[in-house]
C-alpha cells in the first residue's frame, strides 16, 4: 500500500482475488498481471466487484478494480488503498454498439465522440 505503482511480477506472491470466470474483467485482469499459471488465483471468485472489496478488506488477498469503478465511488466507507498497475497491460477497450435502425443514432454517436474526448484528455494528462 506504501508503493506508487505495482508490477505484475509484485503480485506473484499475493492471493489475486478476481471475478468468477465469464467475466471480461477477469481475463482482462489476468492478462494486465501477466499471469499464464492461474494457480496464483484464490480458489473461489466473487460475482461482483461490490463483492470483492470486502473481500480483500477482510485479509483474503488483492484485487485489480477498474479506475472508473473507484473514482465513482466502490471504495467508499472501506479502508482499502489503491495503487495503480505499472505497465502497457493495465487498460481495456469499450465499445458503444447499438441498433442499426436507431433513431437516436445521432445521441449515440455524440456520446462516442465525448466519450473519445475524455478518454483522449486522460491520456493526455496522464502522459505529462
Amino acid at each position: 500500500a506504501r508503493r506508487k505503482v505495482v508490477k505484475p511480477e509484485d503480485l506473484s506472491s499475493e492471493q489475486l482475488l478476481l471475478l468468477e470466470d465469464g467475466h471480461c474483467l477477469r481475463d482482462q485482469a489476468l492478462a494486465a498481471c501477466e499471469l499464464a499459471d492461474r494457480r496464483q488465483i484464490e480458489p473461489f471468485a466473487a460475482t461482483s466487484l461490490q463483492t470483492l472489496v470486502p473481500m480483500v478488506e477482510s485479509g483474503l488477498g488483492v484485487t485489480l478494480l477498474p479506475k472508473l469503478a473507484v473514482d465513482g465511488g466502490l471504495l467508499r466507507g472501506s479502508k482499502l488503498v489503491t495503487v495503480p498497475l505499472a505497465g502497457d497491460n493495465a487498460e481495456r477497450s469499450v465499445g458503444l454498439a447499438w441498433r442499426k435502425g436507431s433513431a437516436r443514432r445521432p445521441d449515440f454517436e455524440r456520446l462516442g465522440e465525448e466519450i473519445r474526448a475524455v478518454a483522449d484528455g486522460q491520456r493526455g494528462r496522464e502522459a505529462a
